[in-house]
């Protein structure tokens, strides 16, 4: 993506400005994110008001660079399940390595054998990790502006703050890097589905470029919107019939 939007940002210094509020697409009127290019690279990028040029926020090259290759860091469709492998979502949902769990051996009955075991995410039945299945927190099916949001959230990059765990742990860790801010207060849904000025910046760089189907490709399938679920969780029946 980032190539992509090297290349429309290159076209077009001034760029219309587009943010999510409440969960849906706004036109942001009066305002445009601008370009600052010097010998034919970009030095920052600003979110300013069209008639008085005052700046709102600004993300440096490295900051864009640094965001578009954390949003890239996602999983194929085909093989999302192996976030099961990554270290950092394994410590966030406490995945515990080397657990004693009881199986039945056709041969010699009751065994214990060590698995790493998770617990579900849904109704907190703790499994063998191998056997849990991965669930989107934001569908696949219609969920693109909740996983854009949930992983902006995780940058720092909404007006609300994150609730869970594996949000917060990101928040804290890389808002800076993208010039994010990491919000005091959890704040109300709207505020939560809500991009800040410098998430804005990012949505409407992306928009320009054509490339907010591949951002929400890339955000769904992200670690942070990945958590492990037991079956009946994950099925569309939920716990009452499964089975």
């Amino acid at each position: 993506m980032l190539q992509e939007v090297s290349n429309a940002i290159a076209m077009n210094k001034y760029i219309k400005a587009h943010r999510i509020e409440g969960g849906f697409e706004k036109s942001l009127a009066g305002h445009h994110v601008y370009a600052n290019i010097a010998h034919n690279k970009l030095v920052d990028l600003s979110l300013r008001h069209t008639k008085t040029d005052k700046v709102l926020a600004t993300v440096t090259s490295a900051q864009v660079s640094t965001f578009f290759n954390f949003v890239e860091e996602s999983y194929k469709s085909s093989n999302y399940r192996d976030v099961k492998n990554n270290a950092q979502w394994r410590a966030v949902y406490n995945v515990q390595d080397d657990t004693p769990h009881p199986y039945v051996h056709r041969t010699h009955g009751l065994m214990i054998k060590t698995e790493p075991t998770v617990s579900c995410r849904a109704c907190g039945i703790v499994l063998p990790l191998k056997v849990t299945t991965v669930d989107h927190q934001a569908p696949q099916t219609g969920g693109d502006i909740g996983a854009i949001c949930r992983i902006f959230r995780g940058l720092g990059l909404t007006l609300g703050a994150p609730r869970g765990k594996k949000n917060k742990t990101a928040v804290q860790a890389n808002a800076v890097a993208v010039g994010g801010t990491v919000p005091q207060l959890e704040g109300s849904w709207d505020e939560r589905y809500s991009f800040n000025d410098a998430g804005t910046i990012y949505y409407s760089i992306a928009k320009e470029a054509d490339q907010l189907g591949k951002l929400a490709g890339h955000c769904m399938q992200h670690m942070l919107n990945l958590r492990p679920v037991c079956g009946p969780c994950n099925s569309r029946l939920k716990n009452s019939g499964a089975f």
